[in-house]
């Protein structure tokens, strides 16, 4: 996934639909003398040689998606959608999208989207929208895609998946890991996203600490304003280990946090590593 917020639908799937072209152009280097691009017509493939391997985590699958739901029915790639740039701006510009607790996915927009077409057609919609996913190995559905199973040729002890963790003071703690198999600064597996449930509402303390085989890391959290709070970035202590990051603040019961968290060298420097930390939430007196 592609933090921060509202990043995953990328600039460049909205610039295709605008200009009405498949072709993505992109001018590069001194005097911008470069270019490169792509057809989103052309799906990217799932080849063991391409280190970006299609899924719910890649921009060309998510360009490819949304250019195919916008267009008409193409000889190309056999897409059946046909909706026009409408539905796309609504599902956008709706509260259930922008106010969504969760980040912004392709899985969000895929489910948000169906709110947006006609009532009559919203089957024939949802069955040939599962084929788009389907045929980017995007597995997952739902505002936070639950279910999903591919996690992009990254190891199981990155713990990719699920997408959303789930901690609680009934689960506290749990397991996250900050990885830099695929690349460090905006790659999967880089950051791990939490959605944290309260059954009390009044102050909880929030603690990610490295575990023992984690040297030298940087446990960072960030999250988006919660109940008036501003956003909220790190209180760590990165100077001695095991090194680790807390937060104290008042929750309300029923209302889920929703974070991000990663080693912070993973995701602002090139200078990362594997590394698991534990995550807890308690309840204060």
């Amino acid at each position: 996934m592609r933090p921060p917020p509202k990043r995953l639908l990328r600039r460049k799937s909205l610039t295709l639909l605008i200009s009405d072209d498949p072709i993505y152009r992109d001018s590069r280097g001194s005097g911008q003398a470069s270019a490169g691009g792509q057809s989103n017509e052309t799906n990217p493939t799932n080849s063991l040689l391409d280190t970006n391997r299609i899924g719910w985590y890649h921009a060309r699958s998510v360009a490819a998606i949304i250019y195919d739901i916008y267009d008409g029915a193409s000889t190309v790639d056999n897409d059946s959608l046909n909706l026009g740039l409408a539905p796309i701006y609504n599902t956008l510009t709706s509260n259930g999208f922008k106010n969504n607790r969760y980040y912004t996915s392709i899985y969000l927009f895929a489910n948000q989207l169906l709110n947006h077409v006609p009532a009559a057609s919203r089957a024939t919609t949802q069955t040939a929208l599962n084929a788009l996913l389907s045929r980017q190995n995007i597995v997952g559905r739902g505002d936070n895609g639950a279910g999903e199973t591919n996690r992009g040729d990254l190891p199981a002890s990155a713990r990719v998946l699920p997408v959303y963790k789930s901690l609680s003071t009934a689960t506290s703690p749990i397991t996250i890991c900050s990885v830099n198999d695929a690349g460090t600064n905006n790659r999967l597996g880089n950051r791990t996203f939490v959605e944290v449930s309260f059954a009390e509402s009044g102050s909880h303390t929030l603690t990610m600490t490295s575990d023992t085989a984690s040297k030298g890391t940087q446990p960072w959290i960030f999250w988006l304003p919660y109940q008036g709070d501003a956003r909220v970035f790190s209180n760590r202590q990165w100077t001695r280990e095991p090194r680790s990051w807390t937060s104290t603040r008042n929750f309300q019961a029923g209302v889920p946090l929703v974070l991000q968290a990663a080693d912070f060298r993973n995701i602002n420097t090139s200078s990362g590593s594997d590394s698991c930390f534990s995550l807890s939430v308690v309840k204060n007196p």
